[in-house]
C-alpha cells in the first residue's frame, strides 16, 4: 500500500516534535515567548560585569600561524641550556621579567601592549581538528559545521550596508559555517597583488557588466519564486555586494602601494608584512575582521631554520602592526590575538620527528592578545621548567571565545540556530560555562 504524501495538515509526530524543540530553544532567546522558561546561563553573570573593556573593541585582526607554531622559540622559551629550548634563547622585552624567543627583537620591543597566555590546553593535535577547534570554540561535529571566529564576530558587530566585506582573511580561513555565505570571508591569496575580479574583464565594459547582473539577479528571483528556496537570498545579496565592492573607490585599501616607503620597511617586506598593511588599511576603511595567516609552521623536520625564517617575516609584520595602530589612535579599540592550532613538541628530533624538529602538542602551547581593552605586559599562566605540563591558571580554548565575546561586546550565550538547532556562540564543553579569561582584562 503506497503512502500519500505528507501535507502541512498532517503533520508526523516527529516533526511536532521538532516544532516544540526550536520553539523551546527560541523561548530561551526570546523571553516574550509565553512559555519562556529562566535558565543558568541567563542567571547574572557576576565574574564578567565587573571585567573592564566589556566591548571596548570595534575591529579584530586574528593572525593565524597555520600548521601548529612553536611556544619555545616563540612566547615561551626556557630557560638558555634548557633540552627543551632548541637553538633559539630567550631575551629580555621592554617589561621587565618577561622574555620571548630571541627570533622576536622587534615583537620584544612591543611587550607594554601584549598579554601572553601561556598555558593554552586542548586535546586536538590533528591539523583539521585543532584549527576548526580554535577557531571555531567547538569540537569538530559532522552534523554542524560552525562559523569561525572571523564570521560570527563580524556577523555580531558588522553592518550590512558596508560596501567593503565585514570579514576579510588574507590566506583563506575558516568559513561561516551555519551562518551563511553572507558571513563567509572575503579571501585574498596574494596582498602584495591586486585582488582578483575586482575588475571586468578587458572586453566587458560596466554598462555590459551590469545587464549581465541585472538577467541573473532576475533569474535568481524566479528561481527563488518558483522553489521557494531561502538559499537563494544570500547568494543574490553575496552578488550585490561583489558590484559594490568592484564600483567604490574604498577597495583601494587593498592597494599596499599607496603605502610610503617608511611603512613598507616597518612592516618588512615579506608576504605576510604587506598582508598585516593591508589589514591595518581595510581596519581604517570600516571592515571589522581581518584575518592574516602565516603558514609553513609544521616544523617536522629542521625546526631551527624553519622558524628563523618564519620570524623574519611575522616579527616585523606583528610589531609593525601593533606600533602603526598604536600610532594611528586605533589599538585601544582594536583586538589582536596571535593563535595556531597547537604547539609544538617539547623534545626536538623525538616521536618519530626528523633531525632538529617538533611534532604536534596541544597539551601546552601559547596565544597572545593586544589592543582591545587587553592590559599589555603581562603572562598568564605557566608550563614546567620543560615545557611539558601546564602548572598555572591551564586556559581552555572556550575561554578564549569567551574573551573575544567581552573585548567586543558580545553575548557569548546567545543562540542562533544550525537548522533547528540551537548553538550558541561559545560552547558550554560538556555543561560548563567558560568565562573570559579575567586576567587578560584587569
Amino acid at each position: 500500500m503506497s503512502r500519500s504524501p505528507r501535507t502541512r495538515a498532517s503533520a508526523s509526530r516527529r516533526d511536532v516534535l521538532g516544532w516544540g524543540l526550536a520553539l523551546g530553544a527560541a523561548a530561551l532567546v526570546d523571553p516574550r515567548l509565553p512559555f519562556a522558561v529562566a535558565k543558568d546561563e541567563k542567571k547574572p553573570k557576576a565574574d564578567e560585569e565587573v571585567l573592564p573593556g566589556k566591548g571596548r573593541a570595534k575591529r579584530l585582526v586574528l593572525l593565524y600561524m597555520a600548521g601548529g607554531a612553536t611556544q619555545f622559540e616563540t612566547w615561551a622559551p626556557k630557560k638558555k641550556g634548557s633540552p627543551n629550548m632548541g637553538e633559539a634563547e630567550p631575551i629580555n622585552t621592554s617589561v621587565e621579567g618577561i622574555e620571548v624567543g630571541s627570533y622576536f627583537p622587534n615583537v620584544a620591543k612591543t611587550m607594554d601592549d601584549i598579554a601572553i597566555v601561556r598555558s593554552v590546553t586542548t586535546r586536538e593535535g590533528n591539523h583539521d581538528r585543532g584549527r576548526y577547534l580554535m577557531h571555531t570554540g567547538y569540537i569538530p561535529n559532522p552534523t554542524v559545521q560552525h562559523p569561525g571566529v572571523g564570521s560570527y564576530v563580524a556577523s555580531e558587530i558588522g553592518d550590512t550596508n558596508s560596501v567593503l566585506p565585514n570579514f576579510v582573511s588574507i590566506g583563506g580561513s575558516q568559513g561561516a559555517g551555519f551562518l551563511g555565505v553572507e558571513w563567509d570571508p572575503f579571501v585574498v591569496q596574494n596582498p602584495a597583488a591586486p585582488v582578483e575580479n575586482l575588475q571586468p574583464p578587458p572586453n566587458i565594459d560596466k554598462r555590459r557588466r551590469d545587464t549581465r547582473l541585472s538577467l541573473l539577479d532576475r533569474l535568481n528571483r524566479e528561481f527563488e519564486s518558483d522553489r521557494g528556496d531561502d538559499a537563494v537570498a544570500p547568494h543574490r545579496n553575496m552578488f550585490d555586494r561583489a558590484k559594490k565592492l568592484m564600483d567604490t573607490s574604498k577597495n583601494r585599501a587593498f592597494d599596499v602601494t599607496e603605502e610610503p616607503e617608511s611603512i613598507l620597511k616597518l612592516y618588512g617586506e615579506s608576504t605576510f608584512g604587506k598582508g598585516c598593511i593591508v589589514a591595518r588599511r581595510l581596519l581604517e576603511q570600516g571592515v571589522k575582521v581581518v584575518e592574516v595567516v602565516l603558514g609553513g609552521w609544521d616544523t617536522h623536520n629542521n625546526e631551527h631554520a624553519a622558524v628563523k625564517a618564519l620570524s623574519e617575516a611575522l616579527d616585523p609584520g606583528m610589531s609593525g602592526l601593533l606600533k602603526d595602530l598604536r600610532d594611528r589612535g586605533l589599538l585601544d579599540e582594536t583586538l589582536v590575538m596571535w593563535f595556531s592550532e597547537f604547539g609544538r613538541t617539547p623534545r626536538v628530533g623525538e616521536g618519530g620527528n626528523g633531525p632538529g624538529g617538533r611534532g604536534h602538542y596541544p597539551q601546552a602551547f601559547s596565544v597572545a592578545f593586544a589592543g582591545g581593552g587587553v592590559r599589555g605586559g603581562r603572562v598568564i599562566g605557566a608550563t614546567d621548567p620543560d615545557g611539558v605540563a601546564c602548572t598555572e591558571r591551564p586556559v581552555a580554548v572556550q575561554e578564549l571565545h569567551a574573551s573575544i565575546c567581552h573585548a567586543t561586546g558580545i553575548d557569548q550565550d546567545r543562540i542562533r540556530f544550525a537548522g533547528r538547532r540551537p548553538v550558541r556562540i561559545v560552547d558550554q564543553f560538556e555543561g560548563t560555562r567558560f568565562s573570559p579569561v579575567r586576567e587578560l582584562f584587569v
